[in-house]
């Protein structure tokens, strides 16, 4: 892939804010985090390549996308949660931050509510 292709690639990063962005960008480059879950809005399925950056964008992944699914909130299971790599990558801790997370965006949010869960590898650093 050259340079001039990965720049047309779609841009990314996890979270809202600074600190857990940053921290999930950590555990997905340290092998940890191998997926990631997003609410579904009808959006299309994800491009097989995309960039994946920190907060600040001085650091870049060229990132694979393997898998999406689209489900339900309450049809994560276990072995989904531990992918996620996030605090003890349990299921318990897993509902309770993505609840918390995707309530601040979607009012109506449920164990009902329908999400994207993808699975990823990362391909390699980027480097600008």
């Amino acid at each position: 892939m050259t340079k001039d292709n990965i720049k047309d690639l779609e841009q990314w990063s996890f979270c809202d804010n600074q600190k857990d962005c940053d921290e999930l960008f950590d555990l997905a480059t340290k092998g940890i985090k191998t997926a990631t879950s997003y609410l579904y809005e009808g959006q299309s399925e994800p491009s097989n390549l995309s960039i994946l950056t920190n907060w600040d964008k001085s650091k870049k992944v060229l990132l694979k996308t393997l898998s999406v699914k689209i489900l339900k909130f309450k049809d994560v299971n276990e072995e989904m949660a531990y992918k996620e790599g996030e605090g003890d990558r349990s299921l318990k801790y897993w509902q309770k931050v993505h609840k918390d997370f995707f309530s601040k965006y979607c009012s109506s949010f449920n164990d009902e509510t329908l999400i994207c869960y993808e699975e990823f590898e990362i391909i390699q650093n980027i480097e600008d």
